[in-house]
């Protein structure tokens, strides 16, 4: 971590949160790859997140945000602009059940998989089909990530944001714009918390639904490797990872980058 001067650097907004410069972003990266940051930022709580998208927005600056990494391709130069990552402040857990729901209250940090271990556990479905996917709540809820017939659409009641202002902004049910693999957030927003909506069906039956997930995942992804998941989005009526394989281009590589053996889809490194 860098003090004093680095926070200066970060445009001349101080921050209370940690600012790191020239910091590698492959570590971020489910593909281990990707350059240096000049500025890699962590605000400290929502208010200090607020006070540094007020100061770039008053400089025509958009930052970057970064969660875990699972589902982008980052370049090996040097990103110019502040890349911010929410820390621990973003990342917890509250529930609150009643007789038909039970709703889960998560920071944008927190890791989806703890989030679907947890719903399994209290018997809460709905979630079920996530098991697997890697990535934060918010990165999940930024693309809308789904498979196996559900996607985060079905289970999200409410999402809080700071806009590129850094002013508090709060979407519930249908005014969230949700659409297939995509959460039409407007530019320079950021997600720091949501709220799903579960079902209570009983630990027994949501844990069936998980375990034959798991085992499908397990029988056709390359887990093994570094990849992002599913590459390419699937077209109206197909499967995108059927295409591939139909032209024959399973096992492609080109550097250290292949067209995954197991998977169409996914392309490891």
């Amino acid at each position: 971590m860098v003090r004093g001067r680095a926070e200066n650097e970060v445009l001349g907004i101080a921050i209370r949160g940690r600012v790191r410069g020239g910091a590698p972003l492959a570590r971020f990266s489910s593909f281990r790859i990707g350059g240096p940051a000049r500025w890699l930022v962590e605000p400290a709580d929502r208010a200090d997140l607020a006070r540094l998208l007020r100061g770039l927005d008053a400089q025509g600056v958009e930052p970057v945000l970064l969660g875990l990494g699972t589902n982008v391709l980052l370049g090996d130069r040097e990103f110019t602009r502040p890349v911010i990552v929410l820390g621990k402040a973003f990342d917890f857990f509250l529930c609150r059940a009643t007789a038909r729901r039970a709703y889960y209250r998560v920071g944008a940090a927190t890791v989806l998989k703890k989030v679907v271990t947890t719903a399994v556990r209290g018997g809460d479905g709905g979630l079920e089909w996530a098991e697997g996917i890697p990535g934060t709540v918010g990165g999940g809820l930024r693309m809308n990530a789904g498979a196996y017939h559900g996607e985060l659409k079905d289970v999200t009641r409410e999402l809080a944001m700071l806009d590129a202002r850094g002013r508090v902004r709060r979407w519930t049910g249908a005014r969230i714009p949700f659409r297939y693999r995509a959460l039409d957030l407007p530019r320079g927003w950021i997600i720091t918390e949501a709220t799903f909506a579960l079902r209570p069906e009983g630990t027994e039956a949501v844990r069936g639904r998980l375990d034959e997930i798991r085992s499908r995942r397990r029988n056709s992804q390359p887990l093994g490797l570094p990849n992002a998941g599913c590459i390419f989005k699937n077209p109206a009526g197909d499967s995108a990872g059927r295409m591939i394989d139909a032209l024959g281009l399973k096992g492609t590589r080109r550097g250290g980058a292949e067209i995954s053996t197991v998977h169409a889809n996914f392309i490891v490194n």
